[in-house]
């Protein structure tokens, strides 16, 4: 981790434009404004977010760089008319994909300037569901029908369900998440989109984890579930403390991470279940928060934001807490937005995820191990509606106006 003395002299008190830089701040620092700094646009995205948590096992940490110390807007918009984009860009190669559900279609940009390449569309949406991407094919959610399109956009084959499609998990099959109807998972032939088993749950609204042999879901009943990838066989299934699954389950070192709880300042659990067995390894309560965003977590670390935008580091084998950071100011009692997705996104020490202020918020991984409160490294007044994502050596994050792309100014 770079010093906050060289990160200074480096130029680590600049960023995006309306930045404020936090760069060894201290709970209750006042953030100044900063000048507006550009970076140069983004080149071809060595590592990808290729799904809505970046990978199959929805860890959201990609392995990337990201923007580093000096990050700038590369470019801002790519849209021509306004868009609602609450699902996280996915970001492959030179393509960003991203979902407009005002008009119900999904853009792919060039990540280079945001020039839109095609437009396909997917219908009347409620809550967005983000694209997944392969190296030949997009998988999109429209409705109840799951649609396989080539990377030039173009139809491949298309297969409905008894309810609505809510995330896309790649593997030797697709397994596929549906709400309402006949609520499940299935495995599905990625070549042909015919069901290769179907398992019925409670209401699956985010994508399963997938590790290689098994697939977890949970559901809204409060129910998490390890099934065999090749058969579909339950393996285990455990209840939740409180009902209602919302985040993606995160399957890293050997644990399957879930949060839980049914209304946004009512009470909920981090929970984390032994990836073999389910047994549980510890919970954690959240007094007068849920937990419905998903969660980042590389492995010995879970970075989890509950529903008032507090965001926690935890050490993911005891539960226990290293740091907080809330980025709502305590005398702002404007700041109420929870329905945004405050899902975060590691990449190369930083944690940023957007708060319920709209702002960006980048805390550095490693700021406390002691249980305290931390500041920020730097905020972004960039009116977010989604939750970031981060490949290559770039961040994406949508806004009220379209895309923000944010680069490495250093490298200009």
């Amino acid at each position: 981790m770079v010093s906050r003395r060289a990160f200074l002299r480096r130029g680590g008190a600049a960023g995006l434009a309306g930045l404020s830089g936090l760069a060894g701040c201290t709970l209750g620092d006042t953030p100044e404004p900063l000048l507006e700094r550009d970076a140069p646009s983004p080149g071809l995205l060595a590592t990808p977010w290729a799904a809505p948590r970046s990978d199959r096992r929805n860890t959201g940490v990609p392995g990337a760089v990201g923007p580093g110390n000096v990050p700038g807007v590369a470019w801002r918009g790519g849209f021509s008319t306004r868009p609602r984009i609450r699902a996280p860009p996915v970001a492959v190669d030179d393509d960003l994909f991203v979902l407009d559900d005002r008009r119900g279609r999904v853009s792919c940009l060039a990540v280079a300037d945001g020039r839109t390449r095609w437009t396909a569309s997917v219908g009347p949406v409620g809550d967005g569901v983000a694209p997944t991407v392969t190296d030949d094919r997009v998988y999109l959610a429209a409705g109840r029908t799951l649609r396989a399109l080539t990377r030039d956009g173009d139809d491949r084959w298309r297969v409905d369900f008894p309810g609505a499609v809510r995330g896309v998990t790649v593997g030797d099959s697709l397994f596929v998440s549906t709400a309402d109807g006949t609520p499940g998972c299935y495995a599905v032939a990625p070549d042909s989109g015919t069901v290769r088993w179907a398992v019925e749950t409670g209401l699956v609204v985010a994508p399963a984890a997938h590790d290689g042999d098994t697939v977890v879901v949970g559901d809204m009943r409060g129910t998490v579930s390890c099934l065999d990838a090749a058969s579909g066989e339950t393996l285990w299934r455990r209840e939740t403390p409180d009902a209602w699954v919302q985040a993606a389950p995160v399957v890293a070192d050997g644990r399957v991470f879930v949060g839980t709880g049914t209304a946004p300042l009512d009470g909920g659990h981090l929970v984390a279940y032994d990836h073999a067995d389910g047994t549980v390894d510890w919970q954690r309560p959240l007094a007068d928060a849920a937990a419905f965003s998903s969660f980042a977590c590389d492995g010995s670390r879970l970075f989890a934001v509950d529903s008032r935008g507090v965001l926690r580091r935890l050490d993911a084998a005891s539960g226990a807490l290293d740091w907080r950071f809330s980025s709502r100011d305590p005398f702002d009692s404007a700041v109420s937005n929870v329905t945004l997705d405050f899902a975060p996104a590691v990449a190369n020490g930083l944690v940023t995820y957007a708060g319920p202020d709209e702002r960006l918020h980048v805390v550095e991984t490693d700021a406390a191990t002691d249980g305290s409160e931390v500041g920020a490294r730097f905020r972004g007044d960039v009116r977010a509606t989604s939750a970031p994502t981060v490949a290559g050596g770039a961040l994406f994050v949508g806004t009220r106006s379209g895309v923000v792309a944010v680069g490495d100014a250093s490298a200009d």
